[in-house]
């Protein structure tokens, strides 16, 4: 169901890009340790930025999971539930990065608003999934 993994899968905040170990696209998204570990990499984090930043990545998850959960939110209400969870954890993670990192990782949120998450689910993009007016949808 979209819905189900438009919650999941909006928590990557934007910089992982659901690819496991493998290299296989998967159907879930990747756990805060995945892509902290990727943005250790991306961003050249030190152990002190790693240390701020994974509680903050946690408690995203952990808000993430509670939403998906949650069946008393309406459809749009969870969209704009997670739009509100994804902007709180890239401003926690900006808060911590050099002016260089940040740029860099505004980069990594631009690409992956542009191109959007797996599966078709979007969330930081334009109202109506960025399709054009009379496209069809899937």
């Amino acid at each position: 169901m979209k819905t189900l993994n438009l919650s999941l899968l909006a928590l990557s905040l934007g910089l992982a890009l659901n690819v496991s170990a493998s290299g296989q696209k998967s159907d879930h998204p990747p756990s805060p340790e995945e892509r902290l570990t990727r943005m250790k990499a991306d961003l050249g984090l030190s152990e002190a930025q790693v240390a701020k930043i994974k509680p903050a990545m946690e408690a995203n998850a952990a808000k993430g999971k509670a939403l998906h959960d949650d069946t008393s939110l309406s459809e749009e209400q969870k969209k704009e539930k997670v739009r509100e969870i994804r902007k709180a954890g890239a401003d926690a993670i900006m808060a911590e990065l050099t002016p260089e990192q940040k740029k860099k990782f505004e980069e990594h949120l631009k690409q992956h608003r542009k191109d959007g998450p797996p599966g078709g689910a979007g969330g930081g993009g334009p109202k109506g999934g960025g399709r054009k007016p009379g496209a069809k949808s899937e």
